[in-house]
């Protein structure tokens, strides 16, 4: 028989969060069985009608537990595994849209990371965003290390800001200010999935001055990439936005102890990194160098391993050879980045200088309204 992982006392208890919400004893047990999550049976979980809108909710998780199962069952008996015993997690962090958790509305998935799901939703009538993590799939110090090293950067400009946090059960959830958009999202609404020059320029200069911020204050970043860059929500009618710096799940403070963690396995990591190298702040530069590549059409993500590889070493190296044709802007900038040392102070104000703004006045960013969205060109 498929087992879900979850202790086989209360098979709702796994449930976490619906238990915790209920605070009365109105679950009926019901065996350690995936039958538990066919929507069939849901009915025997609610026991009291005011607690039918929580059916919804379930349902969806029943879906995905199943499909899970399915794919699971599918992936032994192609590699010769027992399709009889398995081990299917519980997708509880995925379902909550639409549900009320501690005051907090979650109205829709903004995204899916390496550790968790964040969420659009209202907290005390303040749209925010929500970083919803599993203690499960995501180490506590981790956890702790991130809302902590937000903290230490509350005042710090160009970042994302911390407005809360909170537990329940076995989830943790980190309160954020919303943003409009993440630059990856954005670069995939235009056409030749790249930003203009001079767009790029500005978010060069925002960039390392955030980077030059939160270096001051020991921190590194070791998660550069457009999905992590965000811009703020227009406030006014010309549009102009702010880069935003999130994502704090993989930052360090040097001044704690390292956190174990592969970086191997991200396509974003640079030489060092990838070696089992501690990162530097250099590596969160080069980081930001590959970025500059996603903006301008280069999508690393994407890429085979070989040239991807290739590429790194050419940039390191020699990186004439691929900044060529719309990229040779970027040139001096990645030939400064190709002789910076890890031990070594960084000039961030040399840096600017490499890829100078258009208009020296002129550091916002400006969106454009097309129907009813935001593109930034």
């Amino acid at each position: 028989m498929v087992r879900a992982t979850r202790p086989a006392q209360s098979t709702v208890d796994k449930m976490g969060l619906l238990l915790a919400m209920l605070r009365e004893k109105t679950i009926k047990p019901v065996p350690d069985s995936t039958s538990f999550f066919k929507p069939k049976n849901l009915k025997t979980v609610v026991m009291k009608k005011k607690y039918a809108y929580f059916i919804k909710w379930i349902t969806v998780l029943a879906t995905e537990q199943e499909l899970a199962i399915k794919e699971a069952r599918e992936s032994a008996t192609r590699t010769g595994g027992d399709s009889d015993e398995l081990e299917i997690p519980l997708p509880l962090i995925t379902g909550m849209t639409g549900m009320s958790i501690k005051g907090v509305l979650y109205e829709k998935v903004l995204g899916e990371g390496l550790f968790g799901v964040v969420y659009k939703g209202k907290k005390d009538e303040l749209d925010i965003a929500i970083k919803v993590l599993d203690l499960k799939s995501t180490p506590e110090n981790t956890i702790t290390c991130e809302i902590e090293i937000m903290r230490l950067l509350e005042t710090t400009e160009g970042v994302l800001r911390l407005i809360g946090y909170d537990t329940l059960m076995d989830y943790h959830f980190i309160y954020l200010s919303l943003a409009q958009s993440n630059l990856y999202d954005f670069l995939q609404l235009n056409k030749k999935k790249r930003f203009r020059e001079e767009t790029v320029r500005k978010i060069i200069y925002q960039g390392l001055t955030t980077l030059k911020a939160i270096h001051q204050k020991r921190i590194i970043h070791r998660d550069i990439k457009t999905d992590n860059f965000m811009v703020t929500i227009p406030q006014t009618d010309d549009h102009l936005v702010t880069l935003l710096l999130g994502d704090f799940g993989l930052a360090r403070s040097l001044d704690a102890d390292p956190i174990p963690h592969d970086f191997s396995r991200h396509f974003h990591s640079t030489p060092n990194m990838e070696a089992g190298g501690e990162p530097t702040m250099v590596d969160d530069l080069i980081q930001f160098g590959y970025s500059l590549l996603d903006m301008n059409g280069k999508d690393l993500n994407n890429m085979p391993s070989r040239a991807l590889s290739r590429l790194k070493t050419q940039l390191n190296s020699s990186p004439k050879t691929v900044l060529t044709s719309h990229l040779k802007f970027l040139l001096p900038l990645f030939e400064e980045l190709s002789l910076l040392d890890h031990d070594t102070a960084i000039d961030y104000n040399m840096l600017k200088e490499k890829v100078p703004l258009v208009e020296s006045t002129d550091l916002q960013l400006k969106l454009t309204k097309v129907e009813d969205s935001f593109r930034l060109l």
